[in-house]
């Protein structure tokens, strides 16, 4: 391959619409990025909760707050 098939295929990656194919590096990153998505869906949780505790008394009962926690519960999604 010489240089100017190689700037024409780099040239054919930039315009095309497909990503290069990632093989088992691509599974993981999908993998970590569902494990960043399910910490951060766990922090908003955590901090909801915080906040709704936070209220007084008369506002968390106005709201129904704090719901009967089910014993089966997890903190975390996974």
């Amino acid at each position: 391959m010489d240089i100017n098939s190689a700037q024409i295929q780099h040239q054919d990656h930039r315009e095309g619409s497909s990503p290069p194919n990632l093989g088992a590096n691509g599974s993981m990153f999908k993998s970590l990025s569902r494990i960043r998505a399910a910490l951060r869906r766990a922090r908003a949780n955590k901090k909801t909760i915080r906040a709704l505790n936070s209220l007084p008394p008369e506002v968390q009962k106005d709201i129904g707050w704090p719901l009967p926690a089910p014993t089966d519960e997890i903190r975390l999604p996974f």
